[in-house]
């Protein structure tokens, strides 16, 4: 009995949750900000959630995954080798090794403390 008890309630907050998404989605939206803050102090509390999630629903992950790739077999297998021959080819080419070129920095960087004499940084310290 409890199987079916079980299945109603998970059937009911399935439904709930498909009928409240748009409305949630609006408020995450609207509260930005507010959200962020929320999950930034209530940090560990997400991360344990997220974590509980994430063993819970481990086995049916591993599934998902084995499905996708038993489903995509081929395309991923000849994206791989595909990958393989790429990687040959540059570890055999000699630019390729080479730093890139860096580019240039839209604003000079500015230390963080204003340089000065060690007399006007004394000066700056006991007058502060």
């Amino acid at each position: 009995m409890s199987l079916n008890a079980d299945d109603s309630k998970r059937k009911y907050y399935k439904e709930w949750y498909e009928k409240n998404k748009d409305k949630r989605k609006a408020y995450n939206v609207a509260n930005k900000e507010q959200v962020r803050e929320w999950h930034m102090e209530n940090r560990e509390r997400v991360l344990e959630h997220k974590r509980r999630y994430r063993e819970k629903n481990r086995e049916k992950e591993l599934l998902r995954h084995k499905k996708y790739f038993e489903a995509n077999r081929e395309r991923l297998l000849t994206r791989a080798r595909l990958n393989r021959v790429l990687q040959k080819l540059r570890a055999k080419d000699p630019t390729s090794n080479a730093e890139p070129i860096k580019r240039r920095r839209r604003f000079p960087r500015t230390p963080a403390v204003p340089c000065s004499t060690p007399i006007q940084m004394q000066i700056n310290y006991i007058l502060n």
